[in-house]
């Protein structure tokens, strides 16, 4: 995915997809251990989440946000 730029509103959903996906993927681990393969690393050999499908999860996440429209995800959730 390219950088998208992403409304306040849409930035905010995606957030809300990618909360909602992990809490259902991971509610035996706890949302602590998710959170733990969250944070931003850079290093001379990778850029990106300590986990990499956690990255993936987030693409999506703001995938679906940009192609729900508006006026249906205050009908969906």
């Amino acid at each position: 995915m390219s950088n998208p730029e992403l409304s306040v509103e849409e930035a905010y959903r995606a957030m809300f997809y990618f909360l909602e996906h992990t809490y259902h993927q991971d509610v035996a681990d706890g949302f602590e251990t998710e959170m733990a393969t969250l944070p931003w690393r850079i290093l001379e050999s990778a850029r990106g989440t300590v986990d990499p499908i956690a990255w993936q999860d987030w693409l999506n996440a703001v995938a679906k946000a940009k192609t729900i429209p508006e006026n249906v995800w205050t009908l969906v959730h």
